[in-house]
């Protein structure tokens, strides 16, 4: 690729000692079980490809495969043993410390599955710190954090803590903290992988629309091979450190390159990933008599399976802050409910080449939040921070397989109650240093059944079916330098 961003050259990551040594040794021709009886193990082995620019580059693969070691090396995050490694023309192997600072701070910006969130900082402060890091005024940085709320799709919630956010939205207070150093490459390492199914396609739909506008070169590690054909231009699959084949999601289902990559899509249909232009005969001009017109409308006549579409939701937010001698007293109130949601994701699993499910979908769900916040600056150097919250969510799932009559039905119910307690010291002027002690109280109460509307039959649930408590208490103590390191 002429215009390609990134660009790796035979690059290998062994751990152990005499990885070097064993590596030269070997001349590129890596055994792992050889290294493995010697004290090493290899994590990537001879990875060589092309990232261009505006790509998104999806790799993934079992736990274990070197997809996340992979992109350490690429961020240099970890040291590749041996290859390798370019950024826009520049050997990054060969820069120092502070042109390697430089062009993660410029060029490269990442995303974790943690979200790594300061706790303490409102939406705003957490996207505008790394800016201010970079010695960007406070007005401006606040200014162009404002703009990356708007564009991830928080507006409103700019003042909210991230223990008042729902895991998507801390997720996308995440991105956009990432996308405010304007970075031109993009690394995210299972960004979506702790979210709720739910949560997870609209992050993954929002993802895509930022991609959309933003054009960014991105290397994106899963291990979901549904993400991957959804979001990927191209799919590298990994196993034991090897890239078995780096294609387009079509040629990776239609033509795999290996065995194991074979195997890896068997279960994948292939409407999944075939465009027009896959199946139509290139040597034909003519289509002949055949005319479809764009509006045409194709009915499902076979009334055993799911049809349908679309489905209705209602969010009501309400938001309060007050006053108080001395601090701040805040209301949250969030409500959602949504009608039933039909997954044809799942309606097109096949089993043995058949349809597997005649029936699969979501019943109607509420969820409920409220939470009361309490900010008290006292006598001392030092504010109190204080949030009681509590949660409500039920929802089901429902399912049927093709050809059987009873439908299986998961019924959840699920109350979380938190306390949480931050008193915060004030830097000084004179003082560049943080101390802070907290309590956290968490509470979980969880109903969950699994029936059938015929046959009885076991259906697993994500909780106990009898119902599970659980108490969560904890409390912590930090002193630290106000010293941090973004990449």
């Amino acid at each position: 690729m002429s215009d390609a961003v990134i660009k790796c050259e035979s690059v290998y990551k062994i751990f152990g000692e005499n990885a070097k040594k064993m590596l030269q040794e070997a001349n590129g021709n890596v055994d792992a079980k050889t290294f493995q009886e010697n004290g090493c193990i290899v994590g990537v082995n001879n990875a060589s490809f092309e990232v261009a620019k505006g790509e998104m580059l999806v790799v993934m693969g079992l736990s274990g495969s070197g997809k996340s070691t992979l992109l350490r090396c690429i961020s240099r995050l970890t040291e590749a043993t041996g290859g390798k490694i370019f950024i826009e023309g520049q050997d990054l192997l060969q820069l120092n410390d502070k042109e390697l600072i430089d062009l993660r701070r410029n060029k490269m910006g990442m995303v974790f599955q943690s979200f790594a969130l300061l706790p303490h900082k409102t939406v705003i402060e957490n996207i505008a710190f790394p800016l201010q890091i970079k010695g960007i005024k406070t007005e401006d940085s606040i200014s162009k954090a404002l703009e990356m709320v708007k564009l991830v799709g928080l507006d409103g919630r700019e003042n909210y803590f991230p223990r008042e956010l729902s895991g998507g939205q801390q997720q996308r207070v995440g991105i956009a903290r990432s996308l405010a150093v304007e970075p031109d490459i993009w690394f995210l390492d299972e960004p979506f992988s702790a979210l709720d199914p739910l949560i997870r396609k609209e992050m993954q739909d929002e993802f895509l629309r930022l991609q959309e506008q933003l054009k960014k070169t991105i290397m994106f590690i899963t291990h979901d091979f549904d993400e991957a054909l959804k979001l990927a231009d191209r799919i590298a699959i990994m196993k034991d450190g090897i890239i078995e084949q780096l294609d387009t999601p079509a040629n990776i289902v239609l033509n795999p390159a290996t065995e194991y990559v074979r195997k890896f899509t068997e279960e994948v249909p292939r409407e999944k990933v075939l465009l027009i232009e896959d199946v139509m005969d290139k040597s034909t001009d003519s289509v002949g008599d055949l005319k479809v017109s764009k509006d045409e409308v194709i009915e499902n006549e076979d009334p055993n399976l799911q049809v349908g579409t679309g489905y209705d939701q209602l969010d009501l937010m309400h938001k309060l802050r007050f006053a108080i001698p001395g601090g701040a007293l805040q209301t949250n109130v969030q409500y959602s409910t949504s009608s039933f949601i039909s997954r044809f994701d799942r309606i097109n699993d096949l089993s043995d080449g058949n349809p597997k499910w005649a029936e699969w979908y979501y019943g109607p769900q509420n969820r409920f939040l409220s939470s009361l916040s309490w900010e008290q600056f006292l006598g001392i150097p030092g504010s109190l921070h204080t949030t009681v919250a509590y949660q409500k969510i039920k929802e089901s799932r429902h399912r049927r397989k093709l050809g059987e009559e009873y439908t299986s039905s998961q019924y959840e119910d699920l109350d979380v109650m938190s306390l949480n307690s931050i008193w915060r010291s004030s830097p000084n002027k004179r003082s560049d240093w943080d101390f802070e002690v907290g309590i956290d109280v968490q509470w979980n109460e969880v109903e969950s059944t699994a029936e059938s509307t015929a046959d009885t039959i076991q259906v697993a649930t994500r909780y106990a079916n009898d119902g599970s408590k659980m108490l969560n208490l904890g409390a912590f103590a930090s002193f630290a330098p106000l010293i941090t390191i973004l990449i």
